[in-house]
């Protein structure tokens, strides 16, 4: 793999990255690297945090700053369209360092800043102690150069004087819009427990209205079928009765009454 393996949309974005997005520019290169590299060196404020938890407050500012401004030229970059851009530059970097590693030793850096221009930044965020055991970290200089030599990059959050105990104002803009999302949060969770509770109750009640109406149909069943059972029991006395007062004397009259007819 060579340098060119990995340039913007590279091969990691060809893995299912920014496919079908624009290309980053150089403006939003600087400010991601210039963002990581506040991000580590502030990391008591951030620590511990992977994945989305470190890239959606960088996705925020660097929406806020491009694509709020002009939507047509800088598109809405997601937390994970961050990520895989930080870790194609990184791996980008990585190609750059072996490649001047092995021409010159010595002058590592100053030959990488020759190769690819963001070599320098990429070099202070993701392992200069890799590269020349130097233990010092340059991200203020580094911020402040890239600064001067790009006009469309963000000088307003740079690492410059910067004091770890001082209140950044980027880590407090974040702050504000998670108490926000947190506010918003639970004001959608009180809503749906209220929708909830409504649904449950119309629901109870339709229970309730449908095992009234059972009822009643099973009353007037029963009182249809002991109508029945009285008419039915009724008719029966009634045979009985008749067939009790059929008499023998009857009969006999009845007998005579043929054989006279006979004769």
């Amino acid at each position: 793999m060579n340098v060119d393996d990995v340039e913007d949309g590279g091969w990691m974005e060809r893995g299912g990255g920014d496919i079908g997005r624009k290309s980053w520019t150089v403006e939003e290169e600087v400010k991601l690297l210039k963002l990581l590299a506040e991000f580590e060196m502030f990391r008591g404020h951030g620590k511990g945090k992977k994945g989305r938890g470190k890239f959606e407050p960088m996705a925020i500012k660097m929406n806020h700053l491009f694509h709020a401004k002009n939507g047509s030229k800088y598109p809405m970059r997601s937390w994970e369209n961050l990520r895989v851009k930080a870790n194609n530059l990184r791996a980008k970097y990585e190609v750059v360092k072996r490649k001047v590693l092995l021409e010159d030793n010595d002058g590592a850096v100053d030959q990488g800043m020759d190769t690819w221009q963001h070599f320098k930044l990429c070099h202070d965020v993701f392992g200069k102690d890799s590269m020349d055991g130097k233990e010092e970290h340059e991200v203020e200089k580094t911020s402040e150069e890239e600064s001067k030599q790009s006009p469309c990059a963000d000088r307003s959050v740079g690492t410059t004087n910067l004091n770890a105990k001082d209140k950044n104002p980027l880590i407090e803009a974040i702050k504000v819009l998670e108490k926000r999302r947190e506010t918003r949060r639970a004001e959608t969770d009180r809503q749906r427990k209220v929708r909830d509770q409504e649904f449950n109750s119309e629901i109870e009640k339709l229970r309730f209205e449908t095992r009234k109406f059972l009822d009643l149909q099973l009353d007037r069943l029963r009182s249809e079928q002991r109508l029945r059972m009285q008419e039915l029991e009724g008719k029966i006395t009634h045979l009985i009765q008749s067939s009790i007062n059929h008499t023998p004397s009857a009969d006999n009259d009845t007998t005579l009454n043929l054989k006279s007819r006979v004769h």
